[in-house]
């Protein structure tokens, strides 16, 4: 905080005001400064902060808040709340769909928050399939069908075309055969694990070892 602050300071020639937000899972850890002194020397810089676990006080406050960022925040209590309990994120991940549909929020913002809450509340495979299903009962209910097809397979596109991006990027070229292979996946929490691999993989053959493995896996 205290280098962003100053490199932004000389950047700009501004006065920058730097807020904390706290998104970890130690009720106790509330950091509020930075300094070192020596020599007669001293700086010091204090900025305010936001720990977003106190929130879980306000939860009904969040539910009835037409504020975008209270599903923000609900979405990521949810998240370290159901670490371990994949049922119980289920059903808090369906829940938060529901309410994005009552809260009066434009189609673009229903897209962009849906698409917060897929990023952080990822589910196992057998679970997402559940969670498919419950969606379109959803949506068939509300008469509004566009978030799995729009959404999903956005998200779909821009998970395959990374994993390409990031192969040509370290190894000049992907064979044809690599990209077929991706298209034929549309999890996204498949294509996100092999986008972290593409970052890692030795070769472009070792990551197609593991893209085999992968879809033999999800079929």
């Amino acid at each position: 905080m205290y280098v962003y602050n100053h490199r932004l300071f000389d950047r700009y020639g501004q006065e920058v005001i730097s807020l904390v937000v706290l998104g970890d899972n130690d009720i106790g850890w509330r950091p509020t400064g930075y300094s070192y002194s020596r020599w007669g020397f001293s700086t010091h810089t204090e900025f305010p902060t936001v720990k977003l676990l106190d929130y879980k006080e306000r939860w009904s406050e969040l539910e009835v808040s037409s504020n975008p960022f209270a599903v923000l925040i609900m979405a990521h209590l949810s998240t370290l709340e159901t670490i371990g309990n994949p049922n119980k994120r289920l059903q808090s991940k369906l829940s938060l769909v529901r309410g994005l549909y009552e809260r009066g929020y434009t189609r673009s913002q229903i897209l962009e928050l849906f698409r917060l809450i897929e990023w952080k509340m990822v589910l196992p495979k057998p679970l997402e399939g559940s969670f498919r299903q419950e969606l379109n009962r959803i949506q068939e209910e509300r008469k509004v069908p566009y978030i799995v097809s729009f959404v999903r397979d956005g998200m779909a596109i821009a998970n395959r075309e990374s994993v390409v991006a990031v192969l040509k990027t370290r190894f000049g070229t992907v064979p044809p055969q690599v990209s077929a292979s991706l298209e034929a996946i549309d999890d996204i929490s498949v294509l996100q694990d092999l986008l972290k691999q593409a970052v890692t993989t030795a070769s472009v053959p070792e990551f197609q070892l593991r893209l085999n493995y992968s879809i033999g896996q999800y079929y």
